[in-house]
């Protein structure tokens, strides 16, 4: 019985993470000098296909300098990449994209929540009307969240999330996307 219970679980974590690296990679492809096409989506139904673009608070961690990420020189690459890409798309894409999730600053004080603030609030004046915002940062800071990360020896690295966290994450983006 618990064995049917976990595999699920583990299941829906690793779909989530392996869409934000999938998402991570195109973007590091495609910002340095890889193609500046992006393969146009195409479904076999007639149903929406739904993306979620998702670029985690790790995606900078290039731009660390010690003083935290320098969210305010990418948010204007990150703005004008994926406004560009909305276009491209096929019209039977339904785009979706997901805030930068906040970290326990106390287990990873090279983070600060005031320049994720900064960079979700600029994405989400920013992107074009083609993207619907999913605000997973504001549903954690309202209703809390765990870095307590199982996958990673039960250690809290202040950013990588509870199996319970990655669960409510995966939760409330379908609810998003049903709407």
């Amino acid at each position: 019985l618990l064995g049917s219970v976990i595999a699920p679980v583990v299941y829906l974590a690793v779909c989530l993470v392996l869409l934000i690296i999938v998402c991570a990679l195109m973007w590091r492809y495609l910002a340095h000098g890889g193609s500046t096409r992006f393969a146009r989506l195409q479904s076999d139904s007639d149903k929406p296909v739904a993306v979620i673009f998702n670029l985690g608070v790790n995606d900078l961690s290039s731009h660390n300098f010690g003083n935290g990420v320098d969210y305010k020189g990418e948010v204007n690459a990150y703005l004008a990449y994926m406004n560009t890409l909305a276009e491209e798309l096929e019209s039977n894409c339904r785009l979706f994209y997901m805030s930068v999730n906040s970290v326990n600053t106390a287990m990873k004080p090279t983070r600060k929540e005031a320049q994720l603030r900064y960079f979700n609030d600029r994405l989400q004046s920013g992107l074009n009307n083609g993207f619907q915002w999913i605000d997973t940062y504001k549903y954690l800071m309202e209703n809390g969240y765990s870095t307590y990360n199982e996958f990673k020896g039960n250690i809290d690295d202040g950013v990588h999330y509870s199996t319970r966290t990655y669960k409510r994450i995966y939760k409330y983006c379908i609810k998003a996307i049903r709407k």
